[in-house]
């Protein structure tokens, strides 16, 4: 999937090429429900910041990723300019 490009402007007349995705994570929109599902009167709206963690036994490394999550409905599709 590519991310789209804008250019942001600021005050002083700069001009940069941004990814307004950068750093996001597109879902199921059904991962969202069962994580909102399983954190009972703590869930939270729909687009999240999520922490994932992995761990590659093979190697022995392991990280934690933080990413922006947005569920990929159809509202979001049809609303996108790629659609």
């Amino acid at each position: 999937m590519d991310d789209p490009h804008d250019s942001l402007s600021t005050v002083s007349g700069e001009t940069f090429d941004i990814k307004p995705f950068d750093g996001c994570t597109f879902e199921n929109p059904w991962f969202g429900e069962m994580e909102n599902a399983s954190l009972g009167g703590a869930k939270v709206g729909v687009n999240k910041k999520t922490f994932t963690h992995y761990y590659d036994a093979r190697t022995g490394t392991g990280g934690i990723i933080k990413t922006a999550n947005f569920p990929l409905t159809n509202d979001r599709i049809r609303g996108s300019k790629f659609y």
